[in-house]
C-alpha cells in the first residue's frame, strides 16, 4: 500500500488487494470518505474489481511516474514535457524578477526531476532545458553562451542561479 494526496496504490495477489480494498473503503466510510471506483484501475485478475477500469501493464502510470516499456516511458515524459515547454516559455512574457522566480523554483529543474529520476535521461529533457535557458536569457537580458550557462546553471550555494540542466541530472 503506498500513497500521496489522494492517489493511492494497492498491490499483491488479486485476492489480498480485493481483501485491503474492502477494508479500506469501510474505514473511509466512517470518516465520511469514499473510494471512487470509477477513478481506480486494475490490471492482472481484473474479474475481482467490477466499475474500475482495466489498464494495460505496459501502458501503466503509477502516481505519475510512467511504468512499462522505456518506448512508453520516453513517449510519457515527452508528453509531459512538451506542455511543461509551453509554460516556461510563457514566463519570458512576465516581469523580470516573477518570471524568474516562477522559473526558478517553480517550473524548471524541480518540475523535471521526479521524471528523470523515474525514467532516466529521454531526448525531451534536451528540449525542455533549451526552453528554460531561453526564457532565463529573455529574462534576464543576457545572450548565454555555453560557458556563461554552465555557471548559471550551477547551485546558489556554488554562486549559480540554480537553473540545473534536466539532461545532465
Amino acid at each position: 500500500l503506498g500513497g500521496y494526496l489522494d492517489t493511492g496504490i494497492i498491490g499483491g495477489p488479486a485476492d489480498d488487494v480485493k481483501a485491503l480494498l474492502d477494508l479500506l473503503a469501510a474505514e473511509l466510510l466512517d470518516l465520511r470518505l469514499v473510494v471512487n471506483i470509477a477513478k481506480c484501475e486494475a490490471f492482472g485478475d481484473v474479474a475481482l474489481f467490477p466499475g474500475m477500469a482495466h489498464a494495460e501493464v505496459t501502458h501503466l502510470t503509477l502516481l505519475g511516474a510512467p511504468c512499462g516499456s522505456p518506448e512508453f516511458a520516453a513517449a510519457y515524459v515527452a508528453r509531459i514535457l512538451a506542455r511543461a515547454t509551453h509554460k516556461v516559455r510563457a514566463l519570458a512574457c512576465l516581469s523580470p524578477h516573477l518570471g524568474f522566480t516562477l522559473l526558478r523554483y517553480c517550473a524548471s529543474y524541480g518540475l523535471g526531476v521526479f521524471y528523470a529520476r523515474q525514467v532516466g535521461l529521454v531526448p525531451a529533457f534536451a528540449v525542455f532545458d533549451a526552453a528554460v535557458r531561453r526564457s532565463a536569457s529573455e529574462l534576464c537580458g543576457l545572450d548565454f553562451d555555453d560557458g556563461l550557462w554552465r555557471r548559471f546553471a550551477l547551485p546558489l550555494r556554488l554562486a549559480g542561479a540554480g537553473l540545473r540542466d534536466l539532461s545532465r541530472h
